[in-house]
């Protein structure tokens, strides 16, 4: 009798579905568990901007930014919003990288995006209001996508595919938060 050396064609087929059926089982495990590395990692670096921002007010008794510097001509204003194409969301990264009056660094940014750039995890500038009436409360809707925050200062990013609720690519959506969207206060 003669021995065969080697596998026939149908143990070769049947351990390739094998392995085809195990990858696609794990795929999708492996993205999920991406996605959400990538949404801890958003909110830790939002909720950083927050500690920098009190760690600023904790240092000089007001927030990086004074209500003077935004009242509307009847002098009232309750929030700032930091949006990421103004020169005030570069001013507040700036100052809290350590351009402020001691020099202090409140917040450490990973300059492999360019320097001075604090992104969030897609690439995207996070989004930043301040409550400057000191009242505890954002509720100015037209500076972010939620009515009332309960916090001195709130940083969101847009997630994944920077839109709103609405699916407009809004970079300052005032439309809801969108399923995506991950903040530092809740």
């Amino acid at each position: 009798m003669k021995h065969r050396h080697g596998f026939t064609l149908m143990e070769i087929l049947l351990v390739v579905a094998i392995i085809g059926i195990l990858v696609a089982v794990l795929l999708p495990t492996v993205s999920k568990v991406k996605r959400r590395a990538l949404e801890s990692k958003a909110k830790a670096e939002a909720r950083a901007i927050e500690t920098a921002v009190a760690q600023y007010e904790s240092t000089y008794g007001y927030r990086p930014f004074r209500a003077a510097e935004f009242a509307n001509p009847e002098g009232q204003i309750n929030a700032v919003s930091y949006a990421p194409w103004t020169t005030a969301y570069d001013a507040l990264i700036d100052w809290l990288q350590g351009n402020n009056p001691r020099q202090i660094r409140f917040l450490d940014v990973d300059n492999s995006q360019g320097p001075g750039v604090f992104n969030d995890p897609w690439g995207f500038p996070y989004h930043v209001c301040m409550d400057l009436d000191y009242d505890g409360n954002i509720d100015d809707t037209t500076n972010g996508p939620y009515e009332v925050v309960y916090a001195a200062v709130a940083v969101w990013s847009s997630g994944v595919d920077e839109t709103d609720s609405q699916g407009a690519n809004d970079p300052n959506p005032a439309s809801g938060p969108d399923l995506d969207d991950i903040n530092s206060w809740e």
